[in-house]
């Protein structure tokens, strides 16, 4: 799996670290002069009697041109650092990691600290690896970083998340075993977590609770592509929304087709909280949402006609082959559809994942897998840009990336 970062950090372990770079650049004048630090204060440092900030050992590491990320942790080897490929990004990293500890006033352990700094400089190199043109590391960045962090409340779980990710992003075929069931079940729990925390509270404002004018034209053509691919002529339909937020496609369902039986899952405890009110409000009927994670659905074999899935797949790892995560819920999916029913999902497009917060885009091969693994059919597969305002998305939530794509897919369950 790889190295695993976190090892525990004690002043006096931190201290001979940065004894070791004293050494390197020669004597502790010298080391102070490059650093910019007092003698002084390098002189405390060395003797362990205080912890210096992340920031300044940061600095220290740089000026004796070693890994930033052993001086702070004690992971890895005190080997030269490759300034292009090392320096920027770290220094981006423990800047806004402490910034953001002040303007959120998120409570985080020395220790704590240790280990979050080096996963996430981990997790942000990988995503520079494989994501051409990934601009740098933003405020809010870190800030969605923290609160999917904090689900993650042992030193062992931290550890447990760092080999998800070495694991996940190994180019080699996995041997699935008992361990990824656990890891997997991690990544989803956090996601839930992430939407019930302020970015989550941030998010569910964003997008409101109504759709514009643009977007609910839209949303009508894609309820009648759903009603061309199915099998029944019925105009009751069961419709499930699967992962339905704060309700603003229920909400229009109800009012734009009252012939529809609406049901709604909503695993995060926020967004249920404010679709409970618009139960009480009439906005929606009684009973309608179910609080519950979409890879165990708490209704009976053959429940609906139409399943309604919009960018819930990313919050689900998709491991082929592995049972867990995604595959899980469609497993769901193909239970509850009732024979001749469609379940209408739109996603990200590509193969490169994210992890702080989690996040799964798909290939057309992985729609087809997913088809094939679950006896449904694919009849209908879209492509499209993001930012395109012609293509059936929603049009005031831009991507920051130019080329992010979509994908519009409809699976059909044999009559």
């Amino acid at each position: 799996m790889g190295m695993v970062y976190g090892t525990s950090t004690t002043h006096s372990d931190l201290a001979d670290r940065l004894q070791t770079c004293a050494t390197t650049v020669g004597s502790r004048r010298a080391l102070a002069e490059a650093s910019q630090t007092s003698e002084s204060q390098l002189f405390r440092y060395l003797k362990g009697q205080i912890e210096p900030p992340a920031s300044k050992v940061t600095a220290i590491a740089n000026a004796a041109g070693l890994d930033p990320g052993w001086v702070l942790t004690g992971a890895g080897q005190a080997t030269p650092i490759d300034p292009r490929q090392h320096s920027q990004l770290l220094e981006d990293v423990v800047r806004l990691f402490e910034e953001t500890l002040i303007e959120y006033e998120h409570p985080i352990t020395p220790q704590r600290k240790s280990k979050l700094i080096p996963l996430l400089l981990t997790i942000y190199q990988a995503e520079r690896r494989h994501q051409a043109g990934l601009p740098s590391v933003l405020k809010s960045d870190m800030a969605w970083a923290l609160d999917y962090l904090s689900y993650f409340k042992t030193n062992e779980q931290l550890t447990e998340l760092h080999q998800a990710i070495h694991l996940i992003s190994s180019p080699k075929e996995p041997h699935f075993d008992d361990s990824y069931a656990s890891i997997i079940n991690h990544l989803c729990l956090a996601k839930i977590h992430y939407y019930n925390s302020r970015s989550g509270y941030h998010y569910f404002n964003r997008i409101g609770s109504t759709l514009n004018n643009q977007w609910a034209m839209q949303f009508g053509a894609i309820i009648h592509h759903i009603q061309q691919q199915l099998s029944t002529l019925s105009t009751d339909l069961k419709w499930l929304d699967l992962g339905c937020g704060n309700g603003r496609h229920l909400r229009y369902l109800k009012e734009n087709h009252p012939e529809f039986q609406l049901a709604g899952i909503e695993p995060s405890a926020l967004a249920f909280s404010h679709l409970t009110k618009l139960e009480q409000s009439g906005k929606l009927a009684p009973d309608t949402i179910k609080q519950a994670d979409v890879r165990h659905l708490p209704y009976p074999d053959k429940s609906f006609d139409v399943i309604f899935c919009y960018y819930t797949m990313p919050s689900l790892p998709y491991l082929p082959g592995s049972g867990h995560g995604v595959e899980e819920m469609m497993r769901e999916v193909a239970r509850v559809l009732k024979p001749g029913g469609c379940f209408f999902s739109r996603t990200y497009a590509g193969d490169q994942r994210r992890f702080l917060p989690f996040w799964q885009p798909y290939t057309k091969n992985n729609i087809e897998d997913l088809a094939t693994k679950t006896n449904l059919e694919l009849p209908w597969y879209q492509e499209s840009s993001f930012n395109d305002v012609s293509a059936l998305s929603n049009p005031g939530n831009k991507s920051p990336y130019e080329d992010a794509r979509v994908l519009d897919f409809i699976y059909k369950k044999s009559s």
